[in-house]
């Protein structure tokens, strides 16, 4: 993962790009078309690194459970691991954006900016 955009510009021209030939495409419903955006980065968030793994503080309740369980039953204490790098950003953006469409009771300025990125089952 990553915890900061190295540069916002290309983040948000390729951002913008994206959200423009995603409705360019013949795979999506003509309902919107000539679409044409602007991306501007507002702001990040970072949740920082995490480390995980064998160190005592890092053990769930579950995970210490387990080994005594092992133990008692004359096994070796085993250690889960966990994800040993945990890196991320929030990126907060600004989006401008134009469009056309025949149906604007459907087809609104929040379909525009969070269709291109909704997922397969319909998650924005």
């Amino acid at each position: 993962g990553v915890d900061r955009l190295e540069d916002e510009g290309a983040w948000s021209a390729i951002t913008s790009a994206y959200v423009m030939s995603y409705f360019d495409s013949t795979d999506v419903d003509p309902g919107v078309f000539g679409v044409n955006a602007s991306i501007v980065v507002t702001g990040q968030a970072s949740s920082g690194n995490r480390t995980g793994g064998g160190g005592g503080g890092s053990e769930s309740l579950f995970q210490r459970r387990f080994s005594r369980r092992n133990v008692r039953r004359g096994r070796p204490p085993e250690r889960r691991r966990l994800q040993t790098e945990f890196r991320n950003v929030r990126v907060t953006y600004e989006q401008t954006s134009t469009y056309k469409t025949h149906d604007p009771d459907t087809y609104d300025g929040k379909y525009v900016a969070t269709t291109p990125f909704s997922t397969s089952d319909g998650i924005r």
